[in-house]
């Protein structure tokens, strides 16, 4: 049975929009129909590179794409999305969802009301590392997380919570089932007029802590992380690709881990199909505040993020 290609268009070409269109024009059973962006030289440089069309008004492919990438800054989030979601569009999302808790459950609530997925582009739950690291731990009892790096003025529209913190909230919530009981966080601006290096510290009913930092106005790029279970401790290190163990000596077989895992993380991309995760399913929590919640989600048609090659590489 023959499959049918997957109609899909970008919103938004600047650095990542257009990394979005150029892995949708390489994937098999995609086709990328058209990009739009209101810089109509950048839309018209990578439509010609991806072999598409290229429009200055987002309208143009309501009638034209099964499927939007929207890629565009945070504070704009809510307005394109809920255009594509009311007009009956299955969108993926740049994370976060948008700029506040108010705009993010209206995004939410116009996938609910039309029946659309919504699917946020959480990059790091599919970095190699991350995986392996929640299969490698069954209950982490502490957890420690450093994202830095330097400024980058695409991002400065947002705080650095929201723009590189929420990667590392969203994969403590992915290993921590316990019900989230207290956040203490401070912060600083420095070079913008946003809260631009902060440190928040996540305490869970079952005595989880997690002390995460975010800067992005560090001299150097660096991402680790340590967690720590009851017979032992895995860290990973996303900037240099690798994942370390140590272990209680006396409970686990060290041979088992022999090997440093080299992570080849790629570049994600969205097809329909039934073999993801719906978003009411995400982790069992809230997807705009992380809260834990009850029921089952409905068996519906789901956007898929499939790894590509580590040359489109967006972490």
């Amino acid at each position: 049975m023959t499959t049918q290609s997957i109609r899909v268009g970008v919103v938004g070409v600047g650095y990542l929009g257009a990394i979005h269109a150029r892995i949708y024009a390489a994937m098999s059973g995609v086709e990328l129909v058209g990009v739009t962006d209101i810089d109509g030289h950048a839309a018209t440089r990578v439509a010609e590179e991806c072999g598409c069309s290229a429009y200055n008004e987002p309208e143009a492919l309501l009638d034209k794409a099964d499927a939007v990438s929207i890629v565009v800054p945070t504070s704009s989030h809510r307005v394109v999305a809920e255009h594509y979601l009311r007009h009956g569009m299955h969108v993926l999302l740049e994370k976060p969802i948008a700029d506040h808790l108010t705009n993010a459950r209206a995004v939410v609530k116009a996938a609910e009301e039309t029946g659309v997925i919504l699917q946020i582009g959480h990059l790091e739950r599919f970095n190699a590392g991350v995986v392996r690291l929640v299969q490698e731990l069954d209950r982490p009892r502490f957890i420690e997380v450093h994202r830095l790096g330097p400024f980058v003025s695409r991002a400065a529209d947002v705080d650095v919570v929201t723009d590189l913190m929420i990667h590392d909230i969203d994969i403590v919530l992915s290993l921590v089932s316990a019900d989230l009981t207290y956040v203490s966080a401070v912060g600083a601006r420095v070079v913008s007029s946003h809260v631009d290096i902060a440190n928040a510290r996540l305490e869970f009913a079952d005595g989880t802590i997690a002390n995460v930092t975010a800067s992005r106005v560090s001299s150097r790029k660096f991402r680790r992380r340590f967690c720590k279970s009851a017979d032992r401790g895995v860290s990973t290190d996303t900037t240099h690709r690798g994942v370390r163990f140590c272990w209680d000596s006396n409970r686990v077989d060290r041979s088992r881990y022999s090997t440093t895992l080299r992570c080849g993380v790629g570049a994600l991309c969205c097809v329909c199909s039934r073999s993801a995760t719906a978003i009411g399913d995400w982790y069992g929590r809230d997807p705009c505040t992380g809260s834990r919640r009850t029921g089952s989600p409905q068996d519906r048609r789901v956007i898929t993020y499939h790894h590509l090659t580590a040359s489109h590489e967006l972490a």
